[in-house]
């Protein structure tokens, strides 16, 4: 899955989501960028975690 292809799942979800309904595709996009880079860095945390523990 690409950045792209991540980027739009998230945004979609956001998008669909009743809660977010009012709020700007800019500001939904910009939200969306972040969760990847959360995500990518809590599996880069697991991933240094797992060589600790071997």
């Amino acid at each position: 899955m690409t950045i792209t292809d991540k980027l739009e799942s998230y945004f979609l979800e956001l998008r669909r989501n009743e809660t977010y309904k009012h709020v700007s595709d800019e500001v939904l996009l910009q939200v969306s960028m972040e969760m990847i880079k959360t995500k990518e860095l809590e599996l880069k945390l697991y991933s240094i975690a797992d060589n600790i523990l071997v």
